[in-house]
């Protein structure tokens, strides 16, 4: 017995029904592994989808990330989102950390009509970040070594 066509109507009508708001997230730097259609989980949750990944028009050093998020989402201004790699594939997701029930919601503006959530480098990033610090430390001490 197979899935009647009422099903499918049905099913087809929720996602019709389904309103989105949308956002614009910037990074600064690489966003390696995400695409369009990645999810968008909420403190781990799927609340929407990236739409489309460009380089800023205003500032050609950060990517601009546009995101739909289902509007029953409490957006906050503290909110953060961060890059997830999604297991070992490294395909990526975008992560948002809810922030306090006391920062008001994001809106839209006449100067945002699409409103912009804060981002910060991954725990990756920031480990590559330091790297090169570390190794020239790590340089120094060898040298010291090797004079000692």
């Amino acid at each position: 017995m197979g899935i009647g066509p009422g099903f499918v109507i049905w099913l087809a009508q929720l996602q019709i029904d389904r309103e989105f708001s949308e956002y614009f997230v910037y990074f600064d730097g690489a966003v390696s592994g995400l695409s369009d259609g990645a999810d968008v989980l909420f403190d781990g949750i799927p609340v929407g989808s990236v739409q489309d990944i460009r380089i800023d028009p205003d500032n050609n050093g950060r990517v601009r990330v546009h995101v739909e998020i289902d509007a029953n989402t409490p957006v906050r201004e503290d909110l953060i989102a961060v890059l997830q790699f999604k297991g070992i594939t490294g395909v990526s997701q975008l992560l948002i950390e809810s922030g306090t029930q006391e920062s008001p919601m994001v809106k839209p503006t006449r100067e945002r009509p699409i409103p912009e959530i804060a981002s910060k480098p991954s725990q990756f990033e920031q480990i590559f970040e330091g790297a090169p610090e570390v190794v020239a430390s790590l340089l120094e001490l060898i040298t010291r070594a090797n004079n000692l």
